[in-house]
């Protein structure tokens, strides 16, 4: 998934389970799979929304660590695609 999420979610790791992908298939026709498609989307998604959800809370301390050590992701992540840019922009802080 590396290649087909953009570049501002590399500090995301983790293992994704669907029964929707093909197993022995090249790489070339699993990166134009619909379900591959729909399934980075929801990671973007998902973390945009986790990401706001911790923003939002009263005590922003867990947020701020997490922003001090990735912000620079979030900013790449404003620079790179206009789609997220409007969703990422609340998330900057500028001290």
């Amino acid at each position: 998934l590396k290649d087909l999420l953009p570049a501002w979610t590399a500090f995301i790791s983790g293992v994704v389970d669907s029964d929707d992908l093909p197993l022995n298939v090249s790489r070339e026709m699993l990166q134009k799979t619909r379900a591959l498609r729909i399934i980075c989307n929801q990671i973007v998604r998902k973390t945009i929304d986790m990401l706001r959800a911790l923003a939002n809370k009263e005590d922003s301390s867990d947020y701020d660590k997490f922003y001090q050590t990735f912000g620079n992701y979030l900013k790449i992540g404003v620079t790179e695609s206009d789609s997220t840019a409007s969703k990422l922009i609340p998330l900057l802080r500028f001290y």
